[in-house]
């Protein structure tokens, strides 16, 4: 028959799917099973479902007038090797183990996005969603005053939100209904700051489990990651913002058996897109949460501590180098240079959109993130 005797709402009591998205993922003989339903009714089904879901086209012209923006990191030596700085309708992902500088990174870029044009900035507003943890204010108030771009009224902490999601429902409903509702209202008051950059502090500690993994607890998470992603790529292209996620890494673990690997396994393709290797150590730990969030991701920024420490000499030193903003170089707030050795972590761009595959010495000082020679 011709006629569609069962809607998508009664496939997904009858079959206990959660919602269409679940229609869609499941292979059409599993719902003809568990809905007792002919393959030919349910392939109707399915037609049924995209055709309802169907987003109208839009005429190219449309995203031709959207101008990708980017903003300044606060370091022009990184912007460089970001591409440009940060790039809006992008999803940016930064790896790295504790107190590697993920956050210190993102605090200061929660502040520089609200920099006008002509100092590096897009005049735009942050939102900063922690997990497991609550927004570092007094590391944020620190970079603020350090900093020689940052300073009120350019830039304060009333423009920066912070919203706490402790598990995945509550992140989907804010990346999916409150999100665009803040966005929507924002844009209706002329006095505030659109809405630009997108922080998630830190994505795996969602998927943390003291039980065993099992398959199905990684389709599981497969699904939820999938749902997550979507809704982060839809916000950043339909309005045009940066989404900054900080994620974890995992141990790599080597087997020692370099006669029996398969060149197409998952544990060496992922050394092409989860883990750096210009310096010793790096290699040792890749991002974590699997292929399935690693393909959702424009572009993955690894931040290793090394272990390796250093003297250096004022020619060395981000005070010697030209300033973003045409802010003097002397006037830079760093690290004091005595005899002590300073740490050195190195950061790289393991894949982008809009940069090469590179790689550089930085430390962690009072205003944040600098690259050093």
């Amino acid at each position: 028959s011709s006629t569609i005797l069962y809607r998508p709402a009664q496939i997904r009591r009858s079959g206990g799917f959660r919602d269409v998205s679940d229609i869609l993922l499941a292979a059409p003989s599993d719902i003809s099973h568990a809905c007792k339903l002919p393959p030919s009714e349910v392939n109707k089904i399915i037609s049924l479902i995209y055709r309802e879901h169907a987003q109208p086209s839009r005429p190219l012209q449309s995203f031709l007038s959207n101008a990708d923006e980017s903003f300044t990191t606060g370091d022009s030596e990184l912007d460089t090797i970001l591409g440009g700085g940060i790039t809006t309708a992008m999803v940016w992902e930064v790896v790295g183990e504790s107190a590697a500088g993920k956050t210190q990174l993102a605090l200061q870029l929660a502040l520089l996005v609200q920099l006008p044009r002509d100092l590096g900035g897009i005049s735009g507003s942050a939102c900063y969603i922690t997990i497991a943890s609550h927004l570092q204010t007094s590391r944020l108030q620190q970079i603020l005053d350090a900093h020689p771009l940052l300073s009120p009224p350019c830039c304060t902490f009333s423009d920066v939100q912070t919203v706490q999601t402790p598990t995945i429902p509550k992140l989907i409903h804010v990346l999916s209904t409150f999100l665009p509702q803040y966005m929507e209202n924002a844009s209706k008051n002329p006095s505030s700051k659109p809405l630009k950059l997108l922080v998630i502090d830190a994505l795996a500690e969602l998927f943390h489990s003291a039980g065993k993994t099992t398959t199905r607890t990684l389709i599981e998470r497969s699904r939820q990651l999938s749902k997550i992603s979507f809704h982060l790529r839809l916000l950043a292209s339909k309005y045009r913002i940066a989404v900054l996620v900080l994620n974890e890494v995992i141990d790599v673990v080597d087997r020692d058996e370099p006669f029996s690997r398969d060149p197409i396994s998952y544990r060496e393709q992922s050394r092409l897109f989860g883990r750096a290797d210009s310096v010793a150590g790096e290699d040792r730990k890749e991002a974590a949460l699997g292929l399935v969030w690693a393909n959702q991701v424009n572009a993955r920024i690894s931040l290793t501590r090394t272990g390796r420490r250093r003297y250096l000499d004022e020619n060395e030193t981000p005070k010697k180098r030209s300033a973003v903003g045409g802010v003097p170089a002397s006037q830079r707030a760093i690290a004091p240079v005595d005899d002590q050795p300073v740490l050195i972590r190195r950061l790289s761009v393991i894949f982008s959109s809009v940069a090469k595959p590179a790689s550089c010495d930085y430390i962690v000082t009072a205003e944040g993130i600098s690259v050093i020679p």
